[in-house]
């Protein structure tokens, strides 16, 4: 199997659709706000042919508009190893020729010196690591972001954390525009900054949801569009997480 869309994906199939695409295709199945998409697998990915046909096909049925295209390696997303940002996204691709050129991006990413230094940090064999590629319909966001189910700043598993930011969630994970935080205890509430009180108690009742169900605390990519959808964009578990206090 070459594609397939992220709908058909399961939790247990991270060794066909890799860490990301598993986590996403779980959270559709919970029922949660994801744009929708398809997966570049791994086995395309193990004979090194980008299976062109199926991939314009996939995309076509998305509307051909434009699309995220998202690294998802067999090694990531992992509750001792996320790989956040060592291998590459590419936003607002448009077309065919641009897609496939991205898909050979996000191939050869797996590659790169950041995401190998990163393996060989954790112990991780280079050879048994596979790498699919997840495609989306691109989400215009208002506002997006990241939460955090547990503080990773203070440890406390009864606070969420939200940095946010207008625009694309890049800006927050790579600190390209100023950051609001938020700490959410009992009461999500917006004393300033990008986002409302309304908006804080959805990402707070999410993730409460999203820990519940994944049974661990949780780091969550999220985008709020102009109709006010929020959408999420990834679900995975906190690897750097200080233990409770006391």
């Amino acid at each position: 199997m070459h594609v397939i869309a992220l709908s058909e994906v399961t939790a247990t199939m991270t060794a066909l659709v890799g860490g990301k695409a598993a986590g996403l295709g779980e959270l559709i199945r919970h029922g949660e706000q994801v744009p929708d998409g398809f997966c570049v697998t791994t086995e395309a990915h193990r004979l090194g042919v980008i299976p062109t046909a199926e991939v314009v096909a996939a995309y076509e049925r998305l509307g051909a508009g434009p699309v995220a295209v998202r690294s998802s390696a067999t090694a990531e997303d992992l509750p001792d190893a996320s790989f956040a940002g060592q291998q590459d996204t590419v936003l607002d691709v448009t077309g065919t020729v641009e897609l496939i050129a991205a898909i050979e991006k996000c191939w050869d990413s797996l590659h790169a010196y950041r995401a190998t230094a990163y393996r060989e940090a954790r112990g991780i064999d280079h050879q048994t690591v596979r790498m699919a590629v997840v495609v989306q319909r691109m989400v215009a966001p208002a506002v997006a972001g990241v939460l955090f189910t547990a503080n990773p700043l203070t440890g406390r598993r009864d606070e969420m954390a939200v940095d946010a930011a207008p625009g694309l969630g890049t800006t927050v994970v790579d600190g390209a525009a100023a950051v609001h935080h938020y700490v959410l205890d009992d009461v999500a509430r917006a004393d300033a900054g990008c986002l409302t009180s309304a908006q804080l108690a959805r990402l707070r009742a999410t993730g409460e949801r999203l820990q519940a169900h994944f049974g661990c605390p949780q780091d969550v990519e999220w985008a709020i569009d102009a109709d006010d959808v929020l959408w999420l964009l990834q679900s995975r578990p906190i690897t750097s997480l200080f233990p409770a206090p006391p």
